[in-house]
């Protein structure tokens, strides 16, 4: 049950990237910009992707000692940063991944 899940989400995700990319293609697309926090994005992300680790491979996380505050669409940019650690996870076959502001 659990794998159906995890292939459902995964399968919902590409449908929801690739209308997103049909809607950007249109220029249909709105932004939504906000101040997003991202140390606080950064660890929402993080918490995710620790789930989905590899045995054998790790999750670095740079942070600032700072918060950082930019004007960002909050949804993208986490779609973003989703995109790129899932790819990081699916071709990192040993060793260490690292995210860093």
């Amino acid at each position: 049950l659990n794998i159906i899940q995890k292939n459902s989400n995964l399968v919902l995700q590409l449908i929801n990237d690739i209308l997103d990319l049909s809607r950007i293609e249109s220029g249909k697309s709105e932004m939504n910009f906000q101040l997003v926090e991202m140390t606080g994005l950064i660890d929402d992300v993080e918490k995710v992707h620790r789930l989905k680790m590899k045995t054998g491979i790790r999750l670095n996380v740079l942070r600032p000692d700072e918060e950082i505050w930019i004007m960002v669409d909050r949804n993208r940019i986490t779609q973003v940063l989703f995109n790129f650690l899932s790819n990081a996870i699916k071709n990192t076959h040993e060793g260490a991944i690292t995210l860093g502001l």
